[in-house]
């Protein structure tokens, strides 16, 4: 069997438009991991795969160049960053490919903006005031 943990929430609300987010993968598996991608592509965020000694930048991985516990079996470990430049709700589509079909995938759903607030409604007295054009 494989079985995925990560220790960050896969759904983050944030209000910082300028965040850097960071999620850590630990894959446990009989299987070695074959490939490790990012299906989606969005503007205005990047996401990207980091570890020793990679790229930056990087949306796909070949198993050999994934860090690895040396437990027995071996535990993979997969780091996703994600950099945002604007407000939105941002989706990423981690896959886990061991060889095999179907292949694993972790989703992640980032949404950058104001938390659900009520709207502040206007008193009727501001909205109904004069205005004077010159």
């Amino acid at each position: 069997g494989v079985r995925v943990v990560c220790e960050q929430s896969l759904h983050v609300q944030a209000e910082d438009r300028k965040m850097k987010y960071q999620w850590k993968f630990r894959v446990h598996s009989q299987m070695p991991l074959q490939h490790v991608a990012l299906l989606k592509r969005e503007p205005g965020v990047n996401f990207y795969l980091s570890g020793n000694g990679l790229s930056r930048g990087l949306h796909y991985i070949r198993g050999e160049h994934v860090a690895t516990l040396p437990s027995s079996p071996p535990v993979a470990l997969v780091e996703v960053c994600m950099e945002c430049c604007t407000l939105g709700t941002f989706e990423q589509w981690v896959v886990f490919d061991f060889g095999r079909r179907p292949v694993l995938i972790q989703k992640i759903k980032v949404k950058v903006g104001q938390r659900e607030t009520p709207q502040q409604v206007p008193s009727s007295r501001e909205s109904s005031r004069p205005v004077n054009f010159v």
